[in-house]
């Protein structure tokens, strides 16, 4: 495995694990996806604003310390890996909300996970290129 790897594996695991206990996902449970044209917008961010785009997760404090945050499109998709276009098994985001990150947590942690519609709508808004819709 080369350094650059394994340096990214492991700079992806230690921004999961460094997300804070203190914030909950509360509220999230009435976002519905559709089964396509998953709209980032619509769907995406309010699921991200709601369940991890909070003070010490994945905020915007959090921008300048991991190279990306959740509360806006641009900075969810600054950093390489966190969010691949086209490959949900591939982007980070995926691993974490699915619980099979190397080395972490279920995200969001220490609150009930995201239903089974919120990460098909994610993968699917992914497949779809994970476009700023």
């Amino acid at each position: 495995m080369n350094l650059c790897v394994l340096f990214f594996i492991v700079g992806g695991i230690l921004l999961i694990m460094s997300c804070k206990d203190e914030g909950t996902s509360s509220g999230t449970s009435d976002i519905v996806f559709p089964d396509s044209n998953v709209s980032y917008g619509k769907q995406v961010q309010p699921l991200f604003d709601r369940g991890c785009a909070f003070y010490g997760c994945h905020g915007a404090d959090t921008f300048d310390e991991r190279g990306y945050s959740l509360e806006s499109y641009h900075n969810a998709t600054s950093r390489a890996g966190v969010i691949i276009p086209y490959d949900p098994n591939g982007s980070l985001l995926i691993q974490a909300v699915e619980g099979r990150a190397p080395n972490s947590r279920r995200m969001p942690p220490n609150s009930d996970p995201l239903t089974p519609n919120q990460i098909n709508g994610l993968r699917r808004w992914i497949i779809e290129g994970a476009v700023n819709n």
